[in-house]
């Protein structure tokens, strides 16, 4: 067993889950975003 894969594959799933949390953080933004919008205009 080599540790530095192991290493990077911990840093590989935690980049990923950081960036599906952005991504859904951004799409309910945007979501959000747009009803206002709509709700203003």
């Amino acid at each position: 067993m080599i540790p530095g894969f192991w290493s990077r594959r911990k840093i590989y799933g935690l980049l990923f889950l950081f960036m599906s949390v952005r991504s859904s953080l951004f799409l309910s933004f945007m979501s959000s975003d747009l009803s206002a919008l709509s709700f203003f205009t």
